[in-house]
């Protein structure tokens, strides 16, 4: 089973914020990570194209309110 999938599964709690999700996926090298819950049951799973996403969306909006702020005067 070793070679198919590691028996030490990295994970985040509910609620992690997404520093907390990058830096874990960074250590542990994985692309996806389970969320779970305070009792460890699966609540989801993040992956790196969620937070890249989202990490884009943040980065429209603040692009966005920069160029609101500069048109206004």
């Amino acid at each position: 089973m070793g070679r198919i999938m590691t028996t030490c599964v990295r994970t985040v709690p509910e609620g992690a914020g997404i520093f907390a999700a990058t830096q874990c996926m960074r250590d542990a090298h994985v692309r996806r990570l389970p969320i779970v819950d305070d009792k460890g049951r699966l609540a989801g799973i993040v992956s790196l194209d969620d937070l890249m996403w989202l990490l884009g969306r943040e980065l429209y909006n603040l692009a966005e309110a920069v160029r609101h702020e500069i048109e206004s005067g």
